[in-house]
């Protein structure tokens, strides 16, 4: 999985492809591109145009609620969150 630094979180963290990250979090990809125009979840643009969404910022909209774990199980991939 690509590791690019997200210009929202400043950190490098694991980004996923529009569609894998629809799929692990269970909604739809049109779901998936609200939530990145409202920038509810970050993101990185590829030369290519491609966008990929940072999973942390994917972890903080699907796993909601304070005091989010050190590691999360998004649909059988699981992403360490930096702390």
């Amino acid at each position: 999985m690509p590791r690019y630094i997200c210009c929202r979180c400043g950190r490098e963290t694991v980004h996923l492809s529009v569609a894998r990250a629809s799929d692990v979090a269970g909604v739809t990809r049109a779901t998936m591109y609200n939530w990145i125009n409202r920038d509810l979840v970050h993101t990185v643009v590829r030369p290519s145009g491609r966008k990929f969404v940072c999973t942390e910022s994917l972890v903080r909209q699907y796993v909601p609620g304070p005091g989010l774990p050190a590691q999360v199980n998004l649909g059988g991939l699981s992403v360490a969150l930096v702390r």
